[in-house]
Order: C-alpha cells, then structure tokens, then sequence
C-alpha cells in the first residue's frame, strides 16, 4: 500500500519542500478559512440556508405576500444571492441583535460541551488510537499550530473552535485578538504564546460565562463596507503585515471571497516578501469531474496571478490533512524541554 506522500506529483512535493524552508527561515502564519471546522460547524451556505428560513418566517408575519411561499423564496434567493447578500437581508429582517445571535446559535449547535469532547479524542490520538473523522482536520491545523516555527494565525472564521484545539494540544497559549486593543504582532522562534486575529469578527459560544459586549462579524454588506473603508484598519493593515513579512500558508480557504484575494494582490506588489502557499485537494473542483485536475490548473493560473503557490494534495479533504501532517507538521521541529 504506497503512502500519501509518494502518490503526490513532484511538482506538489517540491512546493511543499520550498514551504518548509521558507517556514524555517522567515517563520510561518497559517491564514485559515472555514474548511478546517467544516465537520464541526456549517458550512456558510447550510448556515445561512437555516437563517434564511428563520428570516423569511419572520417577514411573512409582515408581509402576506409571503405566506405559503417561504421554502421557494429561500431556495431561489439561495441561489441568486452571494454570501454578503444573504447575510444583509438576514440583518434587516431580524434586526442587529438578533441576527448576531441567530448566527452564533447556528455556528456552535453541534458543538455542544466541545472541549471536553476535543480532549477525549486528542488524548486517544496521543495515545496512537483513531480518533473520530470529525476532529481530523482541526487536530492536524492545532498540531501545526504547536511547532514554533508558526508565528501567528489569522482566521476568517467567527468560531474559536481553533483555540479550544491548541488549548487541548496543550503546547502553546492562543492569544485571540479581534480588535478590542492593541494588536499583538508574532513574537520571536519558540514564544510559547500564539497570536489569532479574527479578521472577520469572534463569536464566543453561547454556553460561555464571559459575556463579550464588543462580539461582532463582518458578514453583511454594511460590516463589509464599514471595514473597508478605512484602508489603515487593522483588518487590512494587519494581514498585509503578516503576508509581508513571513511565509504563508492558507488552509480551508477555496480562495473565490474578493477579500481574501484583495489582500493577497494588495501584499504582491513587495518583490521581497516571503512566499505565499495554498494546499488544497481536488475536492475543490469535484463539480468539474472528470476534468478536476484541468480545473485546478486554471485555480493555480488565477492565484499566482496574486503571488501564491497551489499545492494539490490527492482527491479528497481527508488526503489534504495526512499530506500537511507528514509534509509539513513533521518536518518543522517542535519544542524541546529543557
């Protein structure tokens, strides 16, 4: 039975060799998209598929037009509309605050006593037991985070499933930061504490005894632009800085949100700067069958118009996980006790 890393093309494992050495040399920061908490939370279109239907229960009693047709109306506006369309008629319809709770509801349903559930299954992945598939890939993104040669995450995700999981590794502190003081750049090689910038807000889950009265997202159009306008906020300022000054490697990201690529383009310009990653699988493209791999060299023409490397590794998302495991997580060495 051959191994995953000998089925991969040499192309992909030379990519991978030139992100390691970049990671050693320059210090690595994860950029971390929704992909890596998929079996965990929803997905953004379930998420707001089931706030669509809340919403338009909620204007039917408003509006008579609607009654009877609620289902059609979520199925066409989820087709027709993009995630920030969505996400703004939500907000209008139940309000700020409800919304903002509506949302966090529906991020953290299933996950219900998490922690103790994650330290259950790390300790039988310690042990050198199988662990469930449903913590598969947030345990080997939490295991990457605990080599010292990674400096910092930055999170398009409102979840803090990622610093639960680094908290049960037990090797590093998260130091969440989503704008409520003054940011915390990466430290030196081998600074125990881990900087996690929320670039798109945090939501603590609703069973949390701290109540953060600053919680917030950008998710609708109005959050979009607000951000946005400002071009030295710290939601851009600071991704520019990370892409600019370390090696990158972006995970659970399909790399299509105009955000995300506007940062990349944004940093491109610097002919110095460490180089940008981006491992996905053919997953990515399972619409495109049987022309996936075709698919996916036209994914990598598009990003390294913006200055990143794509990785391909294997067929599905289960594959892409053991890959960064044994390519990467492995191959930068982790703390040694005095």
């Amino acid at each position: 039975m051959s191994t995953p890393t000998a089925r991969l093309p040499p192309q992909s494992l030379r990519t991978l060799q030139e992100l390691v050495g970049g990671a050693e040399r320059n210090g690595l920061v994860l950029f971390v998209g929704s992909g890596i908490s998929a079996e965990l939370v929803p997905v953004w279109k379930s998420l707001l598929g089931g706030l669509l239907d809340i919403a338009l229960k909620e204007a039917a009693f408003q509006d008579n037009s609607i009654h009877g047709w609620p289902e059609a109306l979520a199925g066409w506006m989820q087709s027709h509309f993009d995630v920030c369309a969505k996400a703004s008629l939500i907000k209008q319809i139940l309000g700020p605050e409800r919304y903002r709770a509506e949302v966090r509801h529906a991020l953290y349903k299933k996950c219900f006593d998490i922690q103790r559930r994650m330290e259950t299954d790390f300790a039988k992945r310690a042990g050198k037991e199988k662990g469930d598939a449903c913590f598969d890939a947030i345990w080997h993104v939490a295991s990457l985070c605990s080599r010292p040669a990674v400096r910092a995450v930055a999170t398009f995700n409102f979840d803090t499933l990622l610093e639960t999981a680094i908290l049960c590794l037990g090797e590093r502190t998260p130091r969440p930061y989503c704008g409520e003081a003054g940011a915390r750049f990466p430290g030196s090689s081998g600074e125990r504490d881990l900087p996690i910038f929320h670039v798109h807000g945090r939501l603590l889950p609703p069973s949390s005894l701290v109540r953060d009265p600053r919680a917030s997202l950008v998710f609708s159009y109005d959050e979009y632009f607000d951000k946005n306008a400002e071009p030295l906020s710290w939601e851009t300022a600071t991704p520019l800085h990370l892409l600019r000054n370390y090696c990158s490697l972006w995970l659970g990201a399909s790399m299509t949100d105009w955000n995300m690529l506007r940062l990349l383009y944004g940093a491109n310009g610097d002919a110095e700067r460490p180089q940008v990653f981006c491992l996905q699988s053919l997953a990515e493209a399972e619409k495109a069958k049987p022309y996936a791999p075709a698919a996916m060299r036209f994914q990598a023409t598009l990003l390294k118009s913006v200055g990143m490397k794509l990785i391909v590794a294997g067929a599905d998302y289960a594959y892409m996980w053991r890959v960064l495991a044994e390519q990467v997580t492995q191959a930068l060495p982790p703390y040694c006790e005095k």
